[in-house]
């Protein structure tokens, strides 16, 4: 049996199907529901929790995304200067919808924006800083979790944030290692040839940039994190123990690189950790033995893998992973 990819770029949705030829179909401009994505650009992705088979998608310049996996369509909401209460960017970079069906969609320039199920209104709220350059305001990642109540984790290209709603207080987590997290550590991260894992148990964070934040569901409490040149974190706040999976050539079976974008961890199978890279090695990690196997995304409209941006599923489809990428739209 065939799977199939869908990809949601401005070339149409096309789906490849058993016995099938593959359908591509142009964008209905007269109705609300779209045949293709507003942008081909797929930053971040997150399952709703109010809708089966819909997934949010929020792209580099197209606004939010709801996308109807069972009828390959999607709803656009973009920014509106004539309508109250849309969004204030085009950009989102990334997305979270708890099991409340509360949306938190954030972006690159220091705000959030908070909306119900049906995102029919959003409201802002900006991040502490008095600048958009300043890189605590930079959101790169959203997760909550019933582990810490009232809280939300926040990726920024300054370090982990933690921001506790009710008090609307922040506190930081940061790595105080020279470089850590900085362009240069990016671009070494992005560079290094496939290898293997290093383990190390240190004081903190391994570096600066935060591009993705999952609960250990084998350890409930504790955090996956994933950073862009400091590799791969594991990390209880409640005793501030930090561990760090980062690149290295000493063993077989470690991760690929030191720059990751995407973390996911099925429900269903949470012996599993997926890890999504730069350039475009989707890993598996094995959460007990710390082992991890590599899968190359294979591409037909180009020689080189996408970046993996976001990973996700959707509820009651087990044996697909959704994959929000750089240029190449969503994939399954």
């Amino acid at each position: 049996t065939k799977r199939f990819i869908v990809y949601g770029t401005g070339e149409g949705n096309s789906k490849q199907h058993k016995g099938k030829n593959n359908d591509k179909s142009q964008n209905n401009e007269d109705g609300p529901y779209k045949k293709k994505l507003s942008d081909k650009i797929v930053q971040a992705i997150a399952p709703s929790t109010q809708e089966k088979n819909a997934l949010w998608l929020g792209t580099a310049k197209g606004g939010l995304n709801k996308f109807y996996t069972e009828t390959g369509t999607f709803y656009h909401y973009k920014k509106d200067r004539d309508k109250p209460g849309s969004l204030g960017e085009d950009s989102i970079g990334v997305l979270l919808e708890n099991s409340s069906g509360v949306i938190w969609a954030g972006n690159f320039l220091g705000r959030m924006y908070r909306a119900n199920s049906m995102g029919r209104r959003f409201t802002p709220y900006n991040l502490p800083g008095d600048s958009m350059l300043n890189k605590d305001r930079t959101v790169t990642a959203i997760y909550e979790t019933p582990s810490y109540p009232d809280v939300l984790w926040l990726g920024t290209m300054n370090g982990l944030q933690r921001f506790h709603r009710p008090s609307c207080r922040f506190t930081p987590y940061r790595s105080k290692e020279s470089g850590s997290g900085g362009m240069n550590e990016f671009v070494r991260g992005q560079l290094s040839k496939e290898g293997t894992q290093k383990k190390s148990k240190k004081t903190g964070i391994s570096g600066n940039i935060i591009f993705s934040v999952q609960e250990c569901l084998y350890a409930p409490g504790k955090l996956w994190i994933a950073t862009s040149g400091g590799g791969l974190n594991k990390f209880d706040p409640r005793t501030d123990q930090w561990e760090n999976y980062v690149y290295s050539q000493d063993k077989d079976g470690g991760i690929s690189e030191n720059s990751l974008f995407s973390l996911y961890q099925s429900p269903d199978n949470p012996k599993y950790l997926w890890v999504g890279t730069f350039r475009g090695v989707l890993n598996r990690m094995n959460v007990e033995s710390g082992h991890f196997i590599k899968y190359i995304i294979n591409t037909t409209n180009t020689q080189l893998p996408p970046t993996i941006m976001d990973i996700t599923q959707v509820p009651g489809q087990p044996n697909f992973l959704w994959l929000g990428t750089l240029f190449k739209g969503v994939m399954r």
